[in-house]
């Protein structure tokens, strides 16, 4: 029975939400809807999306249709309306408007109040009554109204309007004019044409609607009118900005006259035209067209010239490649570097030498685009001509060249800088070195461990960092440690000091026996590097012991300093052991150093540990002048409650931290530290 009850209940709770939310609700009368655009505010746009809905429902639907119109002219009507109503009422009638609402919207044109609503719906209207509706408009209306209705004939390109936009194109209202050439260059009619021509050359806008007018009318039957028209604007005395749009245009059709009009233009003195008829000139394919551009290249300035390098480069134009080349060595650093590109993409696998000589020695920025073109160029050819300038080549060239085999890494690719790493070349080593560790893998490690164990001075530092790059790119410790450990019994010392390095890279439990092993050594230089590898490189706690014992009886200073170091920052580490087990092995090693800067860092791996036996610690350090600021800071760190993360560290209480903070009021010889610690005691 109670069962019963509560499922009752909660059915009659789903059912209140799900009528709060609308889920419920039956739908919206057209009526209601229409009522609710009424009253729209921007805000709720129910209403909107409803009636736009049923807009989408009303396709082979006339009765629906007529419904929504007559509602959406309602809201135009009503005075009460909102203007934001109106608005999007406007909107859905240019998704839903007829012939008859062309009358109710007609009237609306000759208010200036709601010109802009109706003019909204019937530019998009395409029955011809809307078109006939704006051109009765555009007779009497005046003003920014009549700029909005000329607008609107523009946007429907209506070519029943050409006589009357021809007298307001003369009118001294310069908005008006202006509306009226845009919109005839809208139509797009040889009527429209002729009637822009005679102003063309007195108006730059005049101009820029004859190309618009000149592409539609290409597009609608009227191609050679088209090319005559865009050829007269794209010759000198135009505007520069029409001459650019003119010919672009001209290109843009697939004119026959636009290899000429471009070539003409790389002539002319006005910048721009010459930037844009640069780029129409490289972009066509004509073999004349291409001679004829190579021929005028030396003379133009060199920002057309790069104009045109990049526009030969986009569609590799072989044709232009020795030009291509020898623009290489062009005194502007802007004419090189798209040369070097262009050069890359047109000549192909004959551009290698060249740019290889600029990836090694040339100026500046021209290096690194070299390279990039070189590790970026397609084809088994281009593979095989970088393969043998890295081979055959002088060393600064191979040097430079080993990079770009890294960055096309095939297996020949990657054969030759094995064999380049053993070379006679130290720099050539170095740098194949630095680009096997980017690529080399399961096949090149035993070679590269190798080749650190019989490494000179000058390389084997590259040699170390390849192996332990391809060795983390192995991910797999034992396979990457097995082939290390067999190699160190016959290694030198200077080479079992390397591979040591490399153990503790990567880590595991025999990487770690034998770097310990090495800590004992009584090679001097193995020692070293492994005291080295486990204090700076090693990452769990486990060589701790090891360390310890060398910072306490290690052969030299120096080696002491380096693994009590070590010990201090594996035991900040720790989080294997407690509080305060890790604030007696600081103690400890507090006690053997020997430098202040050990006894510091010391202090601060005590600052981690929050507990009383952590600030007697502290304040015993406080005796020592040398670590006096350094101990009254971390005191204080304990004595209040920290934020670390998204912990909040609780502060040390008690009579051993309310000494401590005593002896910080006493000794400490800053005043901000003495305040802080007075206001602790509170």
């Amino acid at each position: 029975m109670l069962r019963t009850r509560l499922v009752g209940v909660l059915l009659a709770a789903l059912a209140a939400v799900a009528v709060s939310c609308g889920a419920l609700a039956a739908p919206a009368a057209p009526g209601d809807l229409f009522a609710q655009l009424k009253q729209y505010d921007f805000q709720n746009r129910t209403a909107v999306v409803a009636i736009r809905q049923m807009i989408g429902r009303s396709h082979g639907n006339p009765a629906l249709r007529t419904q929504i119109e007559d509602g959406l002219l309602g809201v135009l009507k009503d005075p009460s309306a909102t203007m934001a109503g109106k608005q999007e009422a406007s909107r859905l009638l240019a998704l839903a408007g007829t012939a008859r609402s062309v009358p109710a919207l007609a009237k609306m044109l000759n208010s200036d109040a709601t010109a802009d609503l109706a003019r909204y719906a019937l530019e998009r209207n395409m029955d011809p009554s809307a078109g006939a509706a704006l051109r009765a408009a555009m007779a009497k209306a005046k003003g920014k109204t009549l700029v909005g209705i000329i607008n609107s004939v523009g946007d429907r390109a209506d070519p029943d309007a050409v006589p009357q936009l021809k007298r307001l194109a003369a009118s001294k209202d310069r908005l008006v004019s202006e509306a009226a050439i845009t919109a005839l260059g809208k139509v797009g009619t040889p009527a429209a044409m002729a009637a822009l021509a005679p102003l063309a050359k007195s108006s730059e806008a005049a101009s820029s609607a004859m190309v618009r007018c000149a592409a539609r009318m290409a597009a609608s039957g009227h191609r050679p009118e088209a090319e005559k028209a865009l050829v007269s604007l794209a010759g000198p005395g135009r505007p520069a900005l029409a001459r650019a749009a003119a010919l672009q245009a001209l290109a843009a059709m697939k004119s026959p006259k636009a290899d000429a009009v471009a070539l003409s233009d790389l002539k002319t003195a006005e910048p721009y035209v010459q930037v844009v008829a640069a780029r129409v000139a490289g972009s066509l394919t004509s073999p004349a067209t291409t001679r004829s551009a190579m021929a005028l290249w030396p003379k133009l300035a060199p920002p057309i010239q790069v104009v045109l390098l990049t526009a030969w480069a986009d569609r590799r134009e072989p044709a232009v490649a020795s030009l291509a080349l020898k623009a290489t060595q062009s005194a502007n650093p802007d004419v090189r570097r798209a040369a070097i590109t262009a050069a890359a993409r047109t000549a192909g696998a004959a551009a290698v030498p060249r740019l290889a000589e600029i990836a090694a020695a040339g100026e500046g920025e021209d290096r690194g685009v070299a390279r990039e073109c070189l590790s970026s160029m397609p084809g088994k050819t281009v593979d095989q001509a970088i393969l043998q300038a890295a081979s055959k080549s002088r060393p600064q060239v191979r040097s430079a060249l080993m990079g770009v085999l890294a960055d096309r890494p095939s297996a020949s690719a990657r054969a030759a800088l094995m064999q380049a790493i053993n070379g006679s070349n130290t720099s050539v080593a170095v740098e194949a070195l630095q680009a096997i560790g980017r690529v080399g893998g399961a096949q090149e490690y035993p070679a590269l461990i190798k080749t650190l164990t019989n490494a000179s001075d000058a390389t084997r530092d590259a040699a170390q960092n390849a192996v332990m790059a391809v060795a983390r790119r192995l991910g797999d410790p034992t396979a990457a440690t097995g082939p290390i450990l067999a190699a160190m019994p016959s290694a030198s010392p200077a080479a079992r000091a390397a591979l040591i390095g490399v153990l503790a890279d990567i880590g595991g439990d025999a990487a770690l026996a034998a770097a310990v092993k090495a800590a004992d050594s009584p090679e001097a230089t193995v020692k070293a590097a492994a005291v080295q590898a486990l204090a700076e490189t090693w990452q769990d706690p486990r060589p701790e012991p090891t360390l310890l014992e060398v910072a306490r009886r290690g052969d030299t200073l120096a080696l002491r300093v380096e693994a009590l170091k070590g010990y201090l920052r594996l035991l900040a580490l720790d989080d294997t052991i407690s509080a305060e087990t890790k604030v007696n092995r600081v103690a400890e090693a507090l006690s053997i150093a020997e430098r202040p800067e050990e006894k510091w860092q010391a202090l601060s791996v005590l600052r981690e540990c929050r507990v009383p036996a952590a600030v007697e610690l502290a304040a015993k350090c406080m005796d020592d002048p040398a670590l006096a600021p350094e101990a009254a800071s971390t005191i204080i760190y304990l004595a209040a409650p920290q934020r670390s993360g998204n912990e909040d560290l609780p502060a040390v209480r008690g009579d051993v931290t309310n000494a401590a903070l005593d002896k910080v009021i006493q000794l400490s010889k800053d005043d901000n530290q003495r305040q802080q610690a007075e206001k602790l005691k509170q």
